[in-house]
């Protein structure tokens, strides 16, 4: 089933690099997420900003980075799984401070529930990805290196403690 936003296709269309929706990291990441039970319940379904096309407009712009930034094929599948679970944990569309730690948690236990092909260690850094997204910065555009480094810290003493 293809969910891809005819809107953001022709945006796609006018860019100077183009993104390639129908790739198969970037479809099969979608199909699966939009089909899967993890977007299915009524707050995705009611909600207003936080829905499907939502979550593909993320996946869209951090492809558009990757291409930009030339990273793997591997770390690709790894953003784009960050991108597309970044809200599972979201219970409203107000400002939810819990959400990025919630949806850390329901993203570790969805990908190693759901995706045979990825290691302990990928889901660590995709949970990290998605705790982070909803830490404010110290500084406007400065990635807060404290709180990163304690979110790196805290997944991997989790990973020492359920080997």
């Amino acid at each position: 089933m293809n969910f891809v936003n005819i809107d953001l296709q022709k945006n796609n269309n006018k860019l100077d690099m183009k993104v390639d929706m129908n790739s198969s990291v970037f479809q099969r990441i979608l199909d699966k997420i939009s089909n899967s039970d993890l977007y299915k319940n009524e707050f995705f379904t009611s909600s207003f900003q936080h829905n499907i096309y939502h979550i593909q407009r993320v996946m869209f712009f951090s492809q558009i980075i990757a291409q930009n930034e030339g990273i793997s094929e591997k770390d690709l599948k790894l953003l784009l799984l960050a991108a597309a679970l970044h809200d599972s944990g979201k219970t409203r569309d107000r400002r939810d401070g819990e959400h990025g730690k919630n949806s850390a948690e329901i993203a570790g236990e969805y990908l190693q529930n759901n995706i045979n092909s990825i290691s302990k260690e990928d889901i660590k850094i995709i949970q990290i990805a998605i705790e982070y997204h909803t830490i404010r910065e110290d500084e406007k555009g400065k990635i807060n290196v404290t709180e990163l480094k304690e979110l790196c810290q805290k997944y991997e003493e989790e990973k020492s403690l359920n080997p």
